[in-house]
């Protein structure tokens, strides 16, 4: 029930915004006629059509298309979250993900005291292995390039 239930709202918040652009006979370009429109007779009144549309719609259209974006698309999708996250996520998945992440904290919180000082003795023990090493190792890298040299030679 469940899992039909969400497969409906994926499909249909997936198809729900198209219909917002679906045209109706007496709107064009989100402007209402008066009458309605009807196909040029001549091909001077085709070119006075084309003309005004290459004026207008550069003009018009981000404002028609923000009009319905705000006007239309957002209030629906708000819904749609706003029905979800009331509806599915809150009763259902959060409480599902919440479950899940206190077991897997509880496990890594048991884990870490466990852990933890074994992980403090074998960072001194690095650090000091670290020391040496750099005892030993400052004097070879100290030395001149004259005397890198002379020993390649020997």
């Amino acid at each position: 029930m469940n899992f039909q239930l969400i497969v409906f709202l994926i499909i249909s918040g997936l198809v729900v915004p198209f219909f917002v652009f679906v045209p109706t006979p007496n709107l064009a370009w989100g402007i209402a006629r008066a009458e309605p429109i009807s196909p040029p007779e001549t091909l001077e009144e085709t070119r006075e059509i084309g003309e005004r549309i290459l004026e207008t719609v550069p003009k018009e259209l981000p404002g028609v298309l923000e009009r319905i974006w705000k006007g239309e698309v957002l209030p629906i999708w708000r819904r749609i979250y706003n029905w979800a996250k009331k509806n599915l996520w809150d009763p259902y998945i959060w409480p599902f993900f919440q479950n899940i992440w206190q077991r897997i904290q509880a496990i890594f919180r048991k884990e870490i005291r466990e852990r933890k000082e074994i992980i403090e003795e074998e960072l001194e023990r690095k650090k000091e292995e670290f020391k040496k090493e750099m005892k030993e190792e400052v004097p070879k890298v100290t030395k001149s390039i004259w005397q890198r040299f002379k020993e390649l030679i020997k």
